[in-house]
């Protein structure tokens, strides 16, 4: 049995794959995975499991949880970032490329196989471009709506709860309304700037048919400050890993 997880810094994505396809998914606290992990692999494991794993955890915590993978009887594969995977190449330091954005870049342009903006909006919120030709050209990386709170939080003691507000058609009139807004118009504003170096540079196709890709925890939210179209797949991360396994054959058109 193949099993795929998807390590974040808060969350951890759990899927199998049965029949050629991922199933599963469950997504629980990062902090109690690596703590036990084989409290939630025990449905999945047989004598021929095997783990692909894609972690963006801190290297202490992937080392504790390794050990606790071998110690109960589980193979596993530490994925890691390739220059060059099957006619996919990517232009950006490997050695500081995270592996979940690699992941995403590489499952995109084979799903979609064409010019795309590859978005997961999580803890961080980070922006990769790939051409059709799979050509991995770089990215950015802001800070996730739930950092910049705490960042606010910590330099100023003011609080706001992003959950009760996505958008503000008027300007704020209370304190909780101003900071939820205001940075969401920053990460707008982040998006609007993509776009037009894009466009200047001649990266890619024409706005009207840039594409966007977004995964990750707060895709909703973002994909309200995103022109269409966009599409979203949840499971991006896991399903490059899945690409990486073998178990699912590459398709390259270029």
């Amino acid at each position: 049995m193949q099993i795929f997880l998807d390590i974040g810094n808060t969350f951890v994505k759990i899927a199998r794959l049965h029949n050629g396809k991922l199933e599963g998914v469950p997504r629980v606290p990062s902090i109690d995975f690596v703590k036990n992990p084989i409290k939630y692999l025990d449905n999945y494991y047989s004598s021929d499991s095997k783990l692909y794993i894609a972690s963006v955890a801190k290297e202490s915590s992937n080392l504790v949880l390794f050990e606790k993978l071998a110690e109960g009887g589980f193979n596993y594969e530490n994925i890691k970032v390739r220059k060059e995977f099957n006619g996919f190449k990517t232009l950006y330091n490997p050695v500081t490329l995270g592996v979940d954005r690699w992941l995403a870049c590489l499952a995109a342009h084979r799903t979609y196989q064409q010019d795309v903006v590859v978005i997961d909006a999580g803890t961080a919120i980070t922006l990769d471009i790939v051409t059709s030709n799979g050509i991995h050209l770089g990215g950015y990386i802001i800070p996730g709506i739930a950092s910049l709170g705490q960042t606010i939080k910590l330099s100023t003691g003011l609080c706001f709860d992003n959950s009760i507000l996505k958008t503000v058609n008027s300007i704020p009139t209370n304190t909780n309304d101003a900071l939820v807004s205001g940075n969401w118009a920053m990460i707008s504003g982040f998006f609007r700037k993509i776009e037009e170096t894009i466009i200047s540079n001649n990266l890619c196709i024409s706005s009207d048919k840039l594409s966007w890709i977004l995964t990750g925890g707060d895709y909703e939210k973002v994909g309200e400050h995103l022109r269409p179209p966009f599409y979203v797949n949840k499971q991006l991360v896991l399903e490059g890993a899945l690409i990486v396994s073998g178990q699912l054959t590459e398709r390259h058109d270029s």
